[in-house]
């Protein structure tokens, strides 16, 4: 009799084990963290570009380290996107390779074509700047036009401004798309930087996943070297854009057609 009411609570015991681990599985989250701003600085690129874990990062066409600092990263398996310069509302750091509203479509395409042929390699795009560019409905169109050519690059909207149509209007043209949930170094002091890496993870164990964006500054960079290895003990899993992109395109996450292109 012990031993048969032993076994049955073991069986118990087993069974809820079972159950708390597959739940754990299942409620996975995700969260996607891109490095912007790759090329301007070579030491704090690299130390970027040391990280640990599965980041995106994203490179600065023209940039004087660009090149240098994404054949280092390449050789670490790392993921890069372009960084494509987008005029403000305020046309901050405007120069003359940045995609403005003063250009001929001719222009415009061909900027466009330059940026993306400096780097072969790269899996998407995402917006330098851009608060004025990312809310023009005919730009974006014609941004989105030129990139579905290319097939298998995905667009993440930076959200520099509330007003951006940019993912909108990437997922009418059934391009894999994502938006910038959080800036984790808006302001780059470690607290700030700490608070904003828990928003993204929050917003990740919420929605199931989040697209975080920092910069290579050394308060940023010392506060992911030391976080991003504890991520698993919250329970989220870290994972380039483009892995985040296929990840919500599988058929469990199909309902996530608010964040993703409806061609995925």
């Amino acid at each position: 009799m012990f031993s048969y009411f032993h076994h049955k609570k073991a069986s118990k015991f087993l069974l809820a084990f079972f159950i708390l681990n597959s739940s754990a599985t299942l409620s996975e989250s995700y969260l996607s963290i891109i490095i912007d701003d790759i090329g301007d600085q070579y030491q704090l690129g690299k130390e970027a570009l040391s990280l640990p874990g599965n980041l995106t990062y994203a490179l600065l066409p023209y940039s004087p380290y660009a090149n240098k600092l994404s054949e280092y990263g390449l050789n670490r398996s790392k993921e890069f996107i372009l960084h494509s310069p987008m005029q403000s509302v305020d046309n901050r750091l405007k120069t003359s390779h940045t995609l403005h509203m003063h250009m001929t479509e001719q222009q415009f395409v061909q900027q466009l074509k330059n940026q993306l042929t400096q780097f072969p390699f790269i899996k998407g795009i995402n917006n330098h700047m851009g608060s004025l560019l990312t809310m023009h409905p005919g730009y974006m169109t014609l941004l989105m036009q030129q990139l579905k050519t290319y097939k298998t690059l995905h667009f993440i909207d930076s959200r520099t401004t509330a007003n951006s149509v940019a993912q909108k209007i990437a997922i009418e043209h059934k391009i894999p798309a994502l938006k910038r949930d959080v800036f984790i170094d808006a302001t780059a002091d470690i607290h700030s930087i700490n608070f904003q890496l828990d928003r993204a993870i929050t917003i990740a164990k919420n929605n199931g996943h989040a697209v975080a964006i920092a910069h290579p500054y050394p308060n940023t960079l010392n506060v992911l070297k030391q976080r991003l290895p504890l991520l698993p003990e919250s329970a989220i899993k870290l994972l380039t854009t483009s892995a985040l992109i296929k990840k919500l395109s599988e058929p469990t996450h199909e309902k996530n057609t608010n964040t993703l292109s409806a061609g995925l």
